[in-house]
């Protein structure tokens, strides 16, 4: 039965092997930072990372999808009839619809932390865990018998490719499932909230999360420098600020922004600085 109603996201499935996700994020083809995004965590708790890629290079775990956008005048719409198809093409059409679609993504809305957990890894910026080994099947060879696992601790993934390039190169053939999207921006923000974990997010990423004017401005100004210039108070050296004394995380540079747009608006002297009176703040449709 066809849908008979209004409809501000198109989404469709594909797969992206290790590799191809590697070659478009070196190429700056993907955003890895729009701006409803949550900074980049993951590299400041490296056992998370280390499980994901183990589980990776084991391959026992199903890795949650990639939500990606394409490009705002790519004809998504004309490709929904293969979602789910494009997982494993089995002909010519399939095989070019499903690189065409990959050719289109634009901007990570869900799946940040992991991209870029696999580029760090590729780029042997962290290892894989102590006492790591993967257990050989029974062999032939062995004469039925179980091998030695292989003992893969705490190598990086250049070690890897040295001494077990067929590890190495299953890992690079992992397949990601992506879910293609397209939508209104409006749209797009919301999916970022609903596929996110509310409770795990500071304030302040919830309220970066809104589309008002404000929270372009705040963005912009404290992280981004995209459409305002970047104000050198935000400097920062190695994620620290150069001239506010504490780390660059959870978008705290945000926040102190956000306060001082409230002293100046003059709210904060009629509602403080709290919580309550900050999310107020964001909800003007107008600054």
């Amino acid at each position: 039965m066809a849908n008979t109603f209004a409809t501000t996201i198109i989404q469709t499935r594909v797969q992206i092997s290790v590799r191809e996700l590697y070659d478009k994020l070196q190429s700056k083809q993907l955003s890895m930072n729009p701006a409803y995004q949550r900074d980049y965590i993951a590299n400041s708790n490296k056992p998370w990372q280390q499980n994901l890629i183990s589980n990776i290079v084991k391959g026992e775990s199903v890795i949650p999808y990639l939500y990606i956008r394409t490009r705002h005048e790519f004809p998504l719409n004309k490709f929904k009839h293969f979602n789910g198809h494009l997982l494993n093409p089995i002909d010519d059409e399939q095989k070019l619809a499903r690189k065409q679609i990959l050719d289109a993504l634009t901007e990570v809305i869900d799946g940040q932390q992991r991209s870029r957990t696999i580029e760090d890894f590729i780029n042997d910026l962290f290892n894989l865990p102590e006492q790591f080994e993967l257990q050989r099947l029974p062999s032939e060879n062995w004469g039925g018998l179980t091998p030695s696992p292989l003992k893969l601790s705490g190598l990086t993934l250049s070690e890897v490719k040295d001494k077990y390039p067929d590890i190495y190169d299953k890992f690079m053939e992992y397949q990601f499932t992506v879910v293609a999207t397209m939508g209104t921006e409006e749209a797009i923000h919301q999916m970022f909230c609903d596929l996110n974990d509310l409770n795990k997010m500071s304030n302040q990423e919830k309220r970066n999360a809104n589309t008002c004017e404000l929270a372009g401005f705040v963005r912009d100004t404290a992280r981004l420098g995209i459409n305002y210039d970047f104000h050198p108070i935000f400097s920062k050296v190695d994620n620290t600020g150069l001239y506010l004394n504490f780390p660059f995380k959870r978008m705290g540079q945000d926040e102190i922004l956000a306060k001082v747009i409230s002293i100046v608006d003059g709210s904060a002297f009629n509602y403080g600085l709290n919580k309550t009176s900050l999310d107020g703040l964001y909800k003007k449709d107008i600054y």
